[in-house]
């Protein structure tokens, strides 16, 4: 298996902060504005299907606890 050059890093990181930025933007038009600690929870979140998944539930769930419980 190849290790990931520094693009790809750059390319994973972009990725997952788009995710986050837009889990933020429907959650808060959902669930109302999101305290520090909601961001700073999905901030740390550094796992991309995760991330996939919440997006996919964020229209379902009822709260940002039950966004952030999403596995």
């Amino acid at each position: 298996m190849r290790e990931k050059a520094a693009w790809d890093e750059a390319f994973d990181e972009g990725y997952r902060k788009g995710y986050v930025r837009s889990l933020l933007q429907v959650g808060r038009h959902r669930f109302g504005d999101a305290d520090p600690r909601i961001e700073e929870a999905l901030a740390a979140i550094r796992d991309a299907d995760r991330l996939q998944r919440m997006a996919r539930a964020v229209l379902s769930v009822k709260s940002w606890k039950a966004l952030l419980s999403v596995k």
